[in-house]
């Protein structure tokens, strides 16, 4: 049975304009031209991640109560 989890997506923009989305919680990163695409690719590479991990009998790691936050710094 599949278990349903939810985790922070974080995206930054490479130096060639790409979209790099990241689970930190799991490690994993995808690259692609729009948010959508990256978004999709993220979904695919998650869904291998947690495959081998279940192959392994590893643990799927779970989303830690991070707190995300903004600081404004002159430069």
């Amino acid at each position: 049975m599949k278990r349903e989890h939810t985790y922070t997506v974080v995206f930054d923009r490479d130096e060639d304009g790409c979209f790099v989305a990241t689970i930190p919680a799991l490690g994993v990163s995808v690259q692609a031209r729009d948010r959508s695409a990256a978004l999709r690719r993220l979904g695919e590479a998650v869904e291998s991640y947690t495959q081998a991990r279940k192959a392994r009998g590893w643990p799927i790691p779970r989303e830690s109560e991070n707190v995300i936050s903004t600081l404004k710094v002159a430069v």
